[in-house]
């Protein structure tokens, strides 16, 4: 009896050991939330709004079978940012800036047959239009450099979501190169329309990392910047690997 007693008052024990060392942990994690929100409500100072118009230009590069095949975008974008004050010049800057962009493009194809004599020939014409929503999280230094006169620079990561790709293909090809792109990739460009991200042919989100600069003269801002795609955009098999770039230029005005 005395046996089961000390065994039961062993587990009694050990169980309050591991109650207390998990409200430990989790007073540790608590009091650890408070002190960063604390940390950001003493060091931010203010917050800014702005809205924005410019140029934006898309590069979405196809690469398969030792080839790099680059589609070129051209539009416009707009929004508004939030910027956050910290210390030293620096600020946190992010927003939502809606865009729209079109492309036309031809992709010409030449391939050897059997007979390295034979090539067979195609023409593919792609006219693509793209909306898509960035939302950036920057890290911004700004230097004062006169009155009312400002350089700034800034970096961090964009988040680009695409809400809709319209594509329409004029496809001319040759028998003989149907056959050949069905074997290498059982895709064969056909004419009509459709959707890339719809048809779930690529994907919508696009992780990038960018930086950028401009000037500021009193509410006025001209800044310009080049964001690098990181992630593979590509969601077909047997379709290589599909990235997508972009650099702007934009007219701010600071409220």
């Amino acid at each position: 009896m005395e046996t089961v007693c000390v065994f039961q008052k062993k587990l009694l024990n050990l169980h309050l050991i591991i109650k207390t060392k998990k409200m430990t942990v989790k007073y540790k994690g608590i009091k650890i939330a408070v002190l960063l929100v604390l940390f950001c409500a003493t060091t931010i100072q203010a917050q800014k709004y702005s809205i924005e118009a410019g140029y934006i230009s898309p590069t979405r590069t196809q690469s398969i079978y030792g080839g790099r095949y680059p589609e070129t975008f051209r539009g416009v974008r707009l929004g508004g940012n939030v910027e956050f004050d910290y210390k030293y010049n620096f600020s946190l800057l992010t927003g939502v800036l809606y865009s729209v962009v079109y492309s036309n493009s031809t992709q010409k194809m030449k391939i050897a047959g059997n007979n390295t004599d034979t090539i067979h020939t195609g023409i593919v014409k792609y006219s693509t239009f793209g909306h898509y929503v960035d939302v950036p999280v920057r890290v911004k230094y700004t230097l004062s450099i006169a009155k009312n006169l400002k350089l700034f620079a800034f970096a961090g990561p964009n988040i680009n979501v695409g809400l809709g790709q319209p594509r329409k293909t004029d496809a001319s090809l040759q028998e003989s190169v149907t056959g050949i792109i069905d074997q290498l990739t059982g895709r064969v460009p056909v004419s009509g329309n459709d959707d890339l991200f719809r048809d779930a042919l690529i994907h919508r989100i696009n992780f990038q990392l960018g930086a950028g600069g401009g000037v500021q003269w009193k509410n006025y801002t001209i800044k310009g910047g080049y964001d690098f795609g990181i992630n593979n955009l590509q969601r077909l098999d047997n379709a290589g690997s599909m990235r997508m770039n972009s650099w702007y230029v934009s007219f701010v005005y600071n409220f």
